[in-house]
């Protein structure tokens, strides 16, 4: 199962972190400083008295390549219809996708459009 983290703040980056943990494949989507420091050092999470890191495939949303199975947005909400765009090529009607987003659901759905 491949999975794909859209964002990689808070709880993006928990995730994608906790899965690189476990060993599943997967990809972390991030821009800017953040994705250079997570493709440089690794994905770094703080629980209460703990620290850990691991190496995370770390990527630019603009850059995504293959099928995903599940992918779970963890973007802002005015940024989740793009996200969700940019990642329409990845998926099909067999992949799962979550958006941890409040308030905002996805407006767009590629399977519906002629």
């Amino acid at each position: 199962m491949r999975v794909a983290i859209v964002g990689l703040g808070g709880v993006g980056g928990y995730l994608a972190g906790m899965f690189a943990k476990s060993g599943c494949d997967v990809v972390g989507f991030g821009r800017g400083k953040h994705l250079e420091a997570i493709q440089k050092n690794g994905i770094t999470i703080v629980e209460d008295e703990r620290e850990w890191n691991r190496p995370l495939n770390a990527v630019d949303v603009n850059d995504a390549e293959g099928y995903f199975d599940v992918v779970m947005f963890c973007v802002k909400s005015y940024d989740l219809d793009d996200a969700y765009a940019k990642m329409a090529q990845s998926i099909d009607e067999n992949s799962i996708l979550l958006s941890f987003s409040p308030y905002k659901t996805l407006n767009t759905n590629p399977f519906l459009e002629a």
